[in-house]
């Protein structure tokens, strides 16, 4: 097999680095489902006197999802994973999520 990473154990590191993001990309994506929640409970059950510490708690749970979303140790490991894309077939799960997040500038 070849490895775009130059060797078995540089491929490992990189499978490594991608489930780093993995877990990274789940946070995030488990603190706005938590914000769903609230938000559809505010919609349909909440009481009117609970809209503002709602309101403090939305806040709160989208700003966690943005500082983990934007933290500059993300976009490391997607520029990191580069090479790794590179060498992987472009219809695969894992280069389909290095392309889906890394900036395109």
């Amino acid at each position: 097999m070849v490895y775009a990473v130059g060797s078995e154990e540089g491929w490992r590191a990189m499978e490594n680095r991608l489930g780093q993001l993995r877990e990274r990309l789940a946070e995030v994506w488990d603190l706005r489902g938590a914000a769903m929640v609230l938000f559809w409970d505010q919609a349909t059950y909440m009481p009117p006197g609970g809209a503002v510490s709602r309101g403090r708690q939305l806040g709160a749970l989208r700003g966690l999802a943005h500082e983990k979303f934007t933290d500059p140790a993300v976009g490391k490991l997607l520029e990191e994973l580069r090479s790794y894309e590179e060498g992987l077939p472009h219809d695969s799960d894992e280069a389909a999520l290095i392309r889906a997040y890394r900036p395109t500038a």
